[in-house]
């Protein structure tokens, strides 16, 4: 193996070592880093359901006002 040929395989092996060196560090952030699951939130966020919290169902009456009456329409036959 010539001079050029170690050059290259220096070179490789660095990149390689490198690119190993940010995934060791990468796993490591994912098994020991913070995560914002661990972390408690200092407000409870208002739109979070608590447990055991129950949904309620609008009234009817409340239903109705959501809804809007458009026309009815007709479709096109597909060719």
């Amino acid at each position: 193996m010539g001079m050029g040929g170690r050059v290259d395989l220096v070179r490789r092996l660095d990149e390689e070592l490198d690119s190993t060196k940010r995934q060791l560090d990468w796993f490591r952030r994912q098994m020991f880093g913070q995560r914002s699951e661990r972390r408690l939130p200092t407000e409870p966020d208002p739109r979070q359901m608590l447990l055991g919290e129950m949904i309620v169902e609008p009234t009817a009456q409340e239903a109705e006002q959501k809804h809007q009456k458009v026309p009815a329409h007709t479709r096109r036959v597909a060719r």
